[in-house]
């Protein structure tokens, strides 16, 4: 085993695998490594590499729970298709947070609002009240609806 490499996990099948590896780099900092095998037709692999360095390794931990969270809700209603139905439409999507908004937000959090009522009442949708609820550490993207 590599000196520098500190775990491997090993998910794949018979046509494609996936290893992922944390490594010490030389200059002390942690790197994950992940390296897609993929069998081609013809009986070679291709090989597709991703490396995170440390600094980079909380904000994409945080997208993969968010966006594993929201498939497992959407898997638990048994909405198969969630990704081709139509978004609703919210007046304030896109828009920047304003300190009164985060005012409202908070006190709205506190009062045990879910996040689909708090998005029908700012004019966001559910998804964005969840990330600044996590943003402004309130809650985390796997926290049970209340």
């Amino acid at each position: 085993m590599d000196p520098q490499r500190k775990v491997t996990s090993r998910i794949g099948g018979a046509n494609r695998t996936f290893f992922i590896d944390l490594k010490q780099d030389p200059d002390g900092s942690h790197s994950i490594h992940i390296t897609e095998n993929k069998r081609r037709r013809n009986g070679s692999w291709d090989h597709v590499h991703i490396v995170l360095c440390q600094d980079e390794i909380p904000a994409f931990h945080d997208a993969l729970t968010k966006v594993c969270c929201l498939l497992n809700e959407k898997m638990q209603l048994g909405n198969t298709h969630f990704l081709q139905q139509p978004q609703e439409v919210f007046t304030n999507t896109y828009k920047p947070w304003s300190p009164e908004e985060d005012i409202q937000l908070r006190e709205l959090f506190r009062q045990n609002l879910s996040s689909r009522q708090i998005a029908a009442i700012m004019h966001r949708n559910k998804v964005a009240i969840t990330s600044r609820l996590v943003q402004m550490g309130l809650k985390t993207y796997c926290d049970q609806e209340n």
